[in-house]
């Protein structure tokens, strides 16, 4: 005959028996609210913590940019990433008159992600750079408009923030567009002749 077991014993034991796992959870960010819906909300971030994230968006750009007028063959490549580097160093000064947390896990986790671009793009060489590079300007924009729309924009509280944010994310549209007509044009076959 086996033993019964009380709920109100067994409770108790399998509480303690997780608070090390749940110790060793990471904790979010300060500048990450909560609301009690997990991992999904961490992409919710508080107005300082969303502009870390734009210039972290910003610098990824100009550090790409200046790759790229050194080492694109195509003038095309360079123009644009000369572009890239001014209109996002222009966005950048925008900044000195609000407080943006370039410190909280979002921002830091942007910063990664453009690192690790531009390692990706110091690999490529020679005529495959200038695509490598327009592919990962497509790829970026396309996901700095994403982050604009459903993180950043949201974040802002103050009005004139949100006006900036969405003149941004007229820009970034635009960025992306150029680097999709530019990848476009430079890997389009030519049209009429036989294989």
């Amino acid at each position: 005959m086996r033993p019964a077991y009380s709920c109100a014993l067994l409770l108790p034991l399998i509480f303690i028996a997780a608070l090390p796992a749940a110790a060793a959870q990471p904790r979010p960010s300060p500048a990450v609210e909560r609301s009690g819906q997990g991992a999904q909300d961490r992409a919710h971030v508080d107005q300082p913590a969303a502009l870390g994230v734009l210039q972290a968006i910003n610098s990824g750009e100009i550090a790409a940019g200046r790759l790229a007028v050194a080492q694109a063959r195509d003038g095309r490549t360079r123009a644009y990433a000369q572009q890239m580097i001014d209109e996002h160093t222009q966005n950048n000064r925008m900044f000195g008159k609000w407080n943006a947390d370039s410190r909280a896990a979002p921002a830091q986790a942007k910063a990664a992600d453009a690192a690790r671009t531009l390692s990706m793009l110091e690999r490529a060489k020679g005529a495959a750079f200038d695509g490598a590079y327009l592919q990962a300007m497509v790829t970026d924009h396309q996901a700095a408009l994403q982050t604009l729309d459903n993180t950043l924009i949201p974040a802002a509280h103050d009005a004139e923030v949100k006006a900036f944010l969405q003149t941004t994310r007229d820009h970034v549209r635009t960025h992306h567009q150029l680097a999709q007509q530019l990848l476009e044009q430079m890997t389009a076959k030519p049209t009429g002749t036989t294989p």
